[in-house]
């Protein structure tokens, strides 16, 4: 078990300098973990004045890395990883940033990971959900060789992300560029991948695929655009973009071997 702590300045070295000005409130800095089981890592690494970390890691081999930077006042990670060999990497250096992640995975030769990178303001990334008061929580990713990464950019203030994933070899990778963008994602099944861009303010998408072998490009450019997608089957390829202000798009598709485009605006 290895536990890496790191921080600005800890209370009581703050205390100590503050001298008679110590009776002062200091402002909340916390970390918190909880390791169980064998062969387990967590680095935390806090640099803001304030913000909260919890990591919880269970049986074994797990290694969970995260990082709030100077520009991350009141962010809060929160990690729990209950299988084996997960990997979790949370980087914030926006204001009220807020990540969540719950992961469960069968042992394999290869892990199942998630990465979340916030930069903009008060954005909120969640790869399952934290228990609230008596509620269970709620599983972000599972199986095995499942991969989800999760960047939301300078520009990206009050995003907005939801991400589910299960089965094995899938992969997500989302990106939010704009303002207000959000995003809904559910994907199961084996060897699928999935990629969403939203660079438009406002942008949202709920995208949810199933199957196998399965494809799904999203690139939303316009401002206030709407993606919706349902896809099942296998081989199947979906491919969206939206430059349009409002433009509005659904797709479903099944079966086998199936191809779909939309575009709505002029692709660059």
């Amino acid at each position: 078990m290895k536990v890496i702590l790191k921080s600005a300045a800890s209370a009581l070295a703050l205390a100590l300098v503050a001298g008679a000005a110590a009776a002062t409130p200091l402002p909340p800095l916390s970390t918190t973990v909880n390791q169980q089981g064998t062969s387990q890592e967590a680095t935390v690494n806090q640099r803001a004045s304030t913000g909260t970390v919890t990591v919880e890691q269970s049986n074994n081999d797990n290694t969970a890395t995260v990082t709030q930077n100077t520009a991350a006042a009141a962010a809060s990670a929160f990690v729990k990883q209950v299988g084996d060999r997960g990997t979790v990497e949370v980087t914030q250096s926006g204001a009220d940033n807020k990540s969540e992640v719950v992961q469960a995975g069968t042992f394999d030769t290869q892990r199942n990971r998630v990465e979340v990178t916030q930069v903009g303001a008060r954005a909120i990334s969640r790869v399952g959900r934290r228990a609230a008061g008596t509620a269970a929580e709620v599983v972000g990713q599972s199986g095995f060789k499942n991969t989800i990464s999760v960047t939301q950019t300078a520009l990206a203030d009050d995003a907005r992300s939801d991400l589910t994933q299960g089965g094995n070899t899938n992969e997500i990778t989302l990106v939010q560029n704009g303002a207000r963008a959000g995003s809904d994602i559910t994907q199961s099944g084996s060897s699928n991948q999935l990629s969403l861009t939203q660079n438009g303010a406002g942008a949202s998408s709920d995208i949810i695929q199933r199957g196998s072998n399965n494809e799904i490009t999203v690139v939303q450019d316009g401002t206030g655009t709407v993606n919706l997608i349902d896809q099942d089957g296998s081989e199947n390829r979906i491919d969206v973009y939206q430059s349009l202000a409002g433009a509005y798009s659904s797709v479903t598709q099944s079966g086998t071997g199936n191809v779909a485009t939309v575009t709505q605006g002029v692709r660059p």
